[in-house]
């Protein structure tokens, strides 16, 4: 939600290890109190954003977390509420690193993969060590744990059971093989151990070629040099530039044009165009 990312140095997994125990001393908003998987009322998720949209329901929680959910690339959202970037609550679906910082006016979630497991699911491959559970409470919680604690950890599935042994099995992975459906596994995903951005990254850019950012303009101008670059450097100078789209020579005009914006809306492929998200 910031113009910037901040620094992933943050240690996510530390977190989310402790979540349970932080969690309990907060007083959550009603509509984020309904144990869903991966809430977490109270707190920020502080940049990584790809694109952000006012939550006009008359549930403006579960528009936010059902549009993360519906979208493949979304791996988290923060619901801001209304009056502070407008009329109504904005949602801001995140695809990439962000820093988890305490606000009781901000209400964050994180996909399941994330934050416990996607039942039904394996992963297949990748494995390097496993444990059984002898003891029959143990599960999902115990093998995420496990593979929180390892740096080496990238993925884990649970595997039921019976199905394999007499008790569950945990599967850890230093990959992040596809998911297949399986029923009996539950399989989830370490957060900052992932790699997300689908274009090139740098630290203060997501380049986007071939994409088109449309709307939420505020500035455009001629681009003489006929480089997209000239368009990033303005846009990076401005504290209210989030992110820009290039348009090429000949379309708008004889140079190449510059689009600036005041947010990242949805991403639409277009040839003709190479746009970037300021961190």
């Amino acid at each position: 939600m910031s113009n910037r990312l901040l620094s992933s140095s943050t240690p996510i997994r530390l977190i989310l290890l402790l979540s349970a125990l932080a969690l309990s001393a907060l007083t959550a908003s009603p509509a984020w109190s309904q144990g869903h998987a991966g809430d977490w009322p109270g707190h920020n998720f502080l940049g990584g954003d790809y694109r952000h949209f006012p939550a006009t329901s008359f549930a403006p929680h579960d528009e936010c977390r059902n549009a993360c959910m519906a979208d493949p690339k979304c791996r988290a959202a923060t619901l801001v509420p209304a009056f502070v970037q407008g009329l109504t609550p904005v949602c801001w679906l995140k695809d990439s690193d962000f820093n988890i910082v305490a606000d009781s006016s901000m209400n964050s979630w994180l996909k399941p993969a994330y934050s416990t497991a996607v039942s039904n699911e394996n992963r297949l491959g990748g494995d390097y060590h496993s444990i059984e559970f002898t003891n029959p409470q143990h599960g999902v919680t115990e093998c995420r744990t496990y593979c929180e604690q390892d740096p080496r950890c990238t993925a884990f599935t649970l595997v039921d059971a019976g199905l394999q042994a007499a008790g569950a099995m945990c599967w850890l992975k230093e990959t992040t093989p596809a998911a297949s459906m399986a029923p009996g596994c539950h399989s989830g995903l370490v957060y900052e151990r992932q790699s997300f951005t689908g274009g090139s990254s740098t630290a203060s850019e997501v380049f986007l070629p071939n994409v088109n950012l449309p709307g939420m303009d505020y500035a455009d101008f001629d681009v003489a040099s006929n480089d997209y670059r000239d368009c990033y450097a303005v846009c990076a100078q401005d504290p209210g530039c989030r992110a820009y789209t290039y348009v090429r020579p000949g379309l708008q005009g004889a140079f190449g044009h510059c689009w600036l914006k005041t947010g990242v809306s949805a991403q639409v492929a277009d040839s003709n165009t190479a746009s970037g998200i300021i961190r």
